[in-house]
């Protein structure tokens, strides 16, 4: 899958630029140029016996239950404040990745509702924070990965340890590919 941009974005990052090269199905590719973990509410990937006994696997399951809604909230929270420091530390410089787009965020209040409905899965996106050489592809059942840029030479870039401590931070989970 490749990535057009939307608006005119002059002197493209070297991370923007790789993502938008980027091949998600090449492994080779992948393993090659970033370093990459999941982020997920779960301790583990679900079997699938786990995975249909669980109550609450993503928002779908929310349904009209006041308790699941309660409790898909608390999670959302904890993604949002993972996602909402690394903006933060991006210096509100990021861009979301969406239905084929590559688009610079404009506002903190869409950076939210870009958030929101990821979480929600409607639809799904990626957020590339060009200045950290990281980026977030949201998924599916409360599980996202982590896209740490090898081999850039950017002063402001993350690590991934920083990244993994954050998530720690949160309650969230740290699954390795």
């Amino acid at each position: 899958m490749t990535y057009e941009i939307k608006r005119s974005v002059e002197g493209l990052n070297p991370l923007t630029q790789l993502f938008i090269e980027t091949d998600f199905d090449d492994a080779q590719f992948i393993a090659q140029h970033y370093e990459v973990f999941s982020i997920s509410f779960f301790d583990h990937v679900l079997t699938e016996k786990e995975y249909v006994k669980a109550s609450l696997v993503c928002y779908a399951d929310v349904k009209n239950n006041p308790i699941k809604k309660e409790q898909f909230n608390n999670i959302a929270k904890q993604f949002n404040t993972l996602y909402n420091s690394l903006y933060e530390q991006a210096s509100r410089q990021a861009f979301v990745a969406l239905h084929n787009f590559l688009v610079p965020v404009i506002s903190f209040e869409l950076y939210q509702r870009y958030i929101d409905n990821a979480l929600k899965e409607r639809p799904l996106c990626c957020l590339l924070f060009p200045s950290l050489g990281c980026f977030i592809r949201t998924g599916y059942d409360l599980t996202h990965q982590c896209f740490i840029a090898k081999d850039f030479a950017l002063s402001s870039k993350i690590s991934a340890q920083h990244v993994k401590s954050m998530v720690i931070d949160v309650g969230l989970n740290i699954l390795q590919r």
